[in-house]
């Protein structure tokens, strides 16, 4: 009796993929996930989701990466163009340079001891190597300074390097 009725659960199922893969639409399947390990004054591991989208909030409007893990790592990368990237290495520059407007500033922000860190990205890049119409996917990496205030002697800085599958959702301005 049980029989029967894994097969015809197992049918319906098939069917399924089977009606999405050769229904012709968009029909995306990736998991919006990314992988990073940080070191430096902070050494972890950071997991989490990653999302893109465009960011229109007070002064500051552009291309935006965010990814954020359940521990308190965020790590955000933005360049001043709303255009969606297409495949290739992008620049990872200081906040205050000026620059073409395919190049990205980032931030990471990380939980410590129950304090927030702030560290903004000096150099480094963004490799975009698959580009569909709802996802990105690809690596970065960057070394950067901390600019929240604590009590080592200045510059503290990081190293961060890991991997995206972004989907199009929402995010948040680099602030």
């Amino acid at each position: 009796m049980r029989r029967p009725a894994v097969l015809a659960a197992l049918g319906l199922v098939m069917g399924a993929i089977t009606l999405a893969a050769c229904s012709g639409s968009n029909f995306d399947p990736v998991e919006p996930a990314f992988a990073a390990e940080i070191t430096g004054a902070v050494t972890r591991s950071a997991l989490g989701v990653s999302a893109f989208g465009v960011v229109r909030d007070g002064g500051q409007t552009g291309f935006t990466f965010v990814m954020e893990d359940e521990t308190g790592a965020t790590i955000i990368l933005q360049k001043p163009a709303i255009a969606k990237p297409v495949p290739g290495e992008f620049e990872i520059v200081p906040p205050d340079e000026v620059g073409p407007l395919n190049e990205y500033r980032g931030v990471a922000r990380i939980v410590v001891d129950g304090a927030l860190e702030e560290y903004a990205a000096q150099s480094g890049a963004l490799i975009i190597t698959e580009a569909t119409p709802t996802s990105l996917k690809g690596t970065f990496e960057f070394a950067a300074v901390r600019t929240s205030p604590c009590c080592d002697p200045e510059p503290v800085t990081i190293q961060v390097t890991g991997t995206y599958t972004a989907i199009q959702g929402p995010v948040a301005a680099l602030r």
